[in-house]
């Protein structure tokens, strides 16, 4: 068995609800990341279901890492925007002082996408490059897309369980023999295959992660712009044979991104 992946304190996430299964989706996250503090830039149970606001936060995530500041996200009732990050930019947050002020950042910053379909599946891609309104596919290899079981509804006693592993191939992390790994709650990761580089890609109508060489494949994860519908399919980049959610076109429960930094303070 791998050496257990070492979380660093993490705010409650309700589509990653338990250490195990954040464990099992870290493990896959490249060692540089895995270590920084988890910041929930955008949810529909906080933010509202806005694509706009889920724009906004994302902008605001990369330009808060482009100055080296904390994001903080507490700070968004108090209309942490991008004007005051504007003032960030020049006073400090936490009495950091930061060494560059340009605004708006081209620049985007890793995150990780989490989705809860109508039927309970969860799923998602860590993003590498992040998400921001661009003409072509941004990202790395590092990417990848990942299921994560089956979460039952917010009235049920039921909770969503994964075994860890720090093995990032397709293959299932649990073990079947565990009966604190159900096969209903399995967690699969499906790494970058190098057969092409669309890893991840915003426009005004959609968000899209991963594409195809062909009829026969396209994104692993596509996002309509109402985030309220979506689909998901096989996909050359990460090579999953099947859909991540519960089935091709479903309706989307909640939404959850997830940035990462350091306390620069």
């Amino acid at each position: 068995m791998g050496t257990p992946i070492l979380l660093p304190p993490t705010p409650y996430s309700r589509l990653l609800p338990t250490d195990s299964v954040r464990r099992a989706v870290a493990s896959a996250l490249p060692p540089a990341i895995g270590l920084k503090n988890w910041r929930l830039v955008y949810s529909t149970s906080r933010d509202g279901t806005s694509y706009q606001t889920l724009r906004s936060r994302c902008q605001e995530y990369n330009v808060a890492q482009e100055l080296g500041v904390s994001y903080k996200p507490e700070l968004i009732g108090q209309r942490h925007s991008m004007a005051s990050l504007n003032a960030i930019a020049h006073v400090g947050l936490g009495g950091f002082q930061s060494s560059t002020s340009s605004m708006p950042t081209s620049s985007s910053y890793p995150v990780l996408f989490v989705v809860r379909d109508d039927r309970g599946a969860v799923f998602g891609c860590f993003a590498s490059g992040g998400v921001r309104l661009c003409p072509h596919y941004t990202g790395t290899g590092e990417s990848f897309v990942f299921s994560a079981g089956t979460l039952a509804p917010a009235n049920s006693k039921t909770t969503l369980h994964a075994c860890t592993s720090t093995n990032t191939s397709p293959a299932s992390i649990y073990d079947s023999s565990s009966p604190k790994c159900p096969q209903s709650s399995q967690v699969k990761i499906f790494p970058w295959t190098q057969e092409n580089h669309f890893f991840a890609s915003m426009n005004l109508s959609s968000i899209s992660f991963g594409g195809g060489n062909s009829s026969a494949s396209g994104a692993a994860i596509w996002i309509d712009a109402s985030l309220s519908r979506g689909f998901s399919g096989p996909c050359d980049t990460f090579g999953n044979q099947d859909t991540l959610a519960s089935r091709g076109s479903f309706d989307i429960l909640d939404i959850e991104i997830w940035g990462f930094d350091c306390d620069f303070q």
